[in-house]
């Protein structure tokens, strides 16, 4: 195989390798969002729970003032009913009979809105129970889930430290002027700075067409950097069947 061809695979592999890294890095990430939205649908259920349990026991304690305002009432018509057999008149007797029945009826109505509030506040038991079922359904999908994201991510990290030993071993076989090429390729850019020439002639990253000497200079084996966005370019395995 000639040195050209040998460059040019060298090349080839250290790019399928970033290639990989990339792939792989953005399932690690994947796998994060995807953590993230369990568990923010707990978080949801929980904040469900918390609103339904906040109704319940503002229900609860108007129930609960109602059941104290008509306690009162009921004290005061009892006062009242003392009252009478120590009435000294007809007049103060008949006024207090007349405050009485009005007492009575005001404690009829509160004893409807005392069992409208305890009825409501029990309706509200059945929504409770549904919420903190939802919270259960929703912890447990989200442990199933970590702990087939932490299964995955397992796999993930034990490929990408292989694919970090096979990027390694590509980057050291580059010839020298590729190289240094590289390594300012990959600081400038990142692991996207090794692109492909495409379409028989055009920059992978910028799309700008590439003089054809330097296609030529490229397929002999001499290094090129984009003159338009400083990518450094190789001849991919397919360059020839396009």
């Amino acid at each position: 195989m000639s040195d050209a061809k040998l460059i040019q695979q060298a090349l080839q592999n250290v790019h399928l390798n970033l290639t990989l890294l990339n792939t792989l890095d953005e399932r690690l990430a994947r796998l994060g969002r995807r953590r993230e939205a369990a568990s923010k649908k707990v978080d949801q259920a929980k904040a469900q729970l918390d609103q339904v349990l906040a109704e319940k026991n503002a229900l609860t304690l108007a129930a609960r003032e109602k059941e104290n305002q008509m306690a009162a009432a009921e004290a005061a018509i009892n006062r009242r009913k003392e009252q009478l057999s120590s009435a000294k008149t007809n007049k103060e007797f008949q006024s207090l009979k007349e405050q009485i029945a009005l007492d009575q009826e005001k404690n009829n109505q509160l004893a409807d809105e005392t069992l409208e509030a305890i009825a409501a506040a029990e309706e509200f038991e059945e929504q409770v129970a549904a919420a903190k079922d939802e919270v259960a359904k929703a912890e447990k999908t989200a442990a199933t889930f970590r702990a087939s994201c932490d299964e995955e991510a397992k796999v993930i990290e034990e490929d990408t430290a292989r694919v970090r030993v096979d990027l390694k071993e590509a980057v050291e076989n580059l010839p020298g002027d590729f190289r240094a090429l590289y390594d300012r390729a990959i600081e400038d850019h990142g692991r996207g700075g090794l692109v492909p020439v495409i379409d028989r002639g055009f920059c992978g990253h910028c799309r700008r067409e590439i003089p054809p000497q330097f296609v030529v200079n490229l397929r002999k084996g001499e290094p090129y950097l984009c003159q338009s966005c400083g990518y450094l370019l190789f001849i991919p395995e397919d360059y020839y069947k396009q």
